[in-house]
C-alpha cells in the first residue's frame, strides 16, 4: 500500500476540479471549499501513512543506557560551556579550566 494508492483519489478530485465547467471554476467560494477539503484529505492520508509505515519507539529506546547521573553530568557540561562562551571563550584562567576539565 504505497502513498500513490492513498492519494490517487485525491489527485483525481483535483483533476476534476481543474476540468470542471467554466461557471463552476469562476465561483471562488466553491473552489476555496473544495481546495480546503482536498487539503484536509491529503493531511489525513499523510497522517494515516505515517501511523502505518513509520515505526514507533518508546522514550529512551535509542539511549537505553542513559540514566539520571548522565543527565546531571550533561547539565553541568552545558552550564560550564555556556559560562565559557559568555566570558568570551577565554583560553586561560579558571573558566577555561572548568570548561575543559569536563571534556
Amino acid at each position: 500500500m504505497g502513498s500513490c494508492f492513498l492519494t490517487m483519489p485525491i489527485f483525481e478530485e483535483l483533476c476534476a476540479l481543474e476540468t470542471a465547467h467554466p461557471q463552476r471554476i469562476c465561483n471562488t467560494e466553491i473552489i476555496n471549499e473544495t481546495v480546503d477539503a482536498l487539503y484536509d484529505k491529503v493531511v489525513n492520508e499523510l497522517r494515516f501513512a505515517a501511523d502505518v509505515f513509520i515505526p514507533k519507539c518508546e522514550k529512551n529506546f535509542y539511549k537505553f543506557w542513559w540514566n539520571d547521573e548522565l543527565d546531571v553530568l550533561k547539565e553541568d557540561a552545558a552550564v560550564s560551556c555556556r559560562n565559557w562562551k559568555n566570558a568570551g571563550k577565554p583560553r586561560h584562567g579558571p573558566i577555561h579550566v572548568t570548561r575543559w576539565r569536563r571534556w
